[in-house]
């Protein structure tokens, strides 16, 4: 065979090798670019996390009759996606919430070193509680802050809580009651209602902050019962009194 006959033979065989090869890569990428897609929708629905934070520092004005009570503490929230939750964010068991105080200690969220996001409020205002006086003068109540998210479900947005740094101050005090317990949780809400829209999804993602307290024992042994022995006391003494004297008896009782 001739060189220049060879050399023709060799420049074909080439140009069908890098044909195929060309061939294949394209059928490979085909093969995984859905793979890829699925991916990227994967990251994209997943959920926003949202972490908060509370620090309570005075809890005052237990009012009984109208099962409510004042509570003054910090506020801080970390995010890194687009949503901003501080738009949307409302407290579930708050009273008057047009009346109560939210003090921003900065107008805008700033960006931490790792990218994320924050903001850090002061919020003071009245919250409900129903009391439970079944178990009184020894019953425990358990005062909370529920945190709801108004517009987005938990397919969009879901909470955590900053539990290292969550806790109460170290001088919080309430008048005529023990502080027992401080907990946080995080739970979901499921509304038995679409509002009306055709497959609204009606599960929002909830933080909840609690304060368990309990009265005092010494409020039973010297508040209730001192009293009330003295009166039964007093009553009692009337017997030592001759029998003549019913006036006095009378009267002493």
């Amino acid at each position: 065979m001739a060189r220049g006959e060879t050399g023709l033979l060799f420049r074909i065989f080439i140009a069908v090798f890098l044909a195929l090869k060309s061939l294949t890569l394209a059928g490979w990428a085909e093969s995984t670019a859905p793979k890829q897609t699925l991916l990227a929708r994967t990251a994209q629905s997943a959920p926003e996390r949202v972490e908060i934070g509370i620090y309570p520092i005075s809890i005052y004005d237990l009012d009984t009759s109208r099962n409510t009570y004042f509570i003054d503490f910090y506020l801080w929230v970390k995010w890194t996606g687009d949503i901003d939750p501080l738009e949307t964010l409302r407290f579930v068991n708050m009273v008057n919430e047009w009346d109560s105080l939210k003090e921003l200690v900065s107008a805008k969220h700033t960006t931490l070193p790792d990218g994320t996001k924050y903001h850090f409020l002061r919020i003071e205002g009245r919250f409900v509680h129903s009391f439970d006086f079944q178990h009184y003068p020894f019953d425990r109540q358990t005062l909370k802050i529920i945190i709801e998210d108004e517009e987005h479900s938990t397919d969009e947005l879901v909470y955590s809580i900053d539990m290292a740094n969550s806790k109460l101050d170290k001088q919080l005090r309430i008048a005529g009651w023990d502080i027992k317990q401080f907990s946080t949780e995080v739970d979901e809400r499921h509304y038995d209602s679409n509002f009306g829209v055709k497959g609204l999804h009606a599960t929002y993602s909830v933080a909840a902050v609690s304060v368990e307290i309990v009265r005092p024992a010494s409020l039973f042994y010297w508040k209730l019962m001192t009293p009330l022995t003295i009166v039964l006391l007093a009553a009692l003494s009337s017997l030592l009194l001759p029998t003549l004297q019913l006036d006095a008896r009378a009267a002493l009782v």
